[in-house]
């Protein structure tokens, strides 16, 4: 049986996938093309609380981090783009960056972003 977080969290994820708008996410802007092992960064907005904090990650792997920390710190998150992220044939790959603010979810963003091999 699916709990009902896994259930409420891959609907969320399909519905950000959908969806167009990027949020905070300034770059990659949708449609940008990565390969893997590639070096690259996320960026976000300049205007952030002190006390907000992000997690990167890919919606087809999330057992990796690619990134995080303290928005009020830096807006720009790099890393390298893993295997595990690769797109489905004539598919993207969906990034991830839930942004909380004192432990709690405040937001999350998503970007579709073509990754190759």
């Amino acid at each position: 049986m699916v709990s009902f977080t896994k259930t409420l969290g891959f609907l969320l994820m399909a519905g950000l996938a959908m969806a167009q708008d990027t949020g905070d996410i300034v770059y990659p802007t949708e449609g940008t093309v990565w390969k893997v092992g590639q070096h690259v960064n996320v960026t976000f907005k300049e205007t952030h609380p002190p006390v907000e904090t992000v997690s990167i990650f890919f919606a087809n792997d999330r057992s990796v981090t690619l990134g995080g920390g303290a928005l009020s710190q830096t807006n720009v998150f790099p890393f390298d783009v893993p295997a595990g992220a690769v797109s489905p044939e004539g598919g993207t790959s969906l990034l991830l960056a839930v942004r909380r603010e004192n432990l709690h979810l405040q937001n999350v963003d998503a970007v579709n972003v073509k990754v190759v091999a």
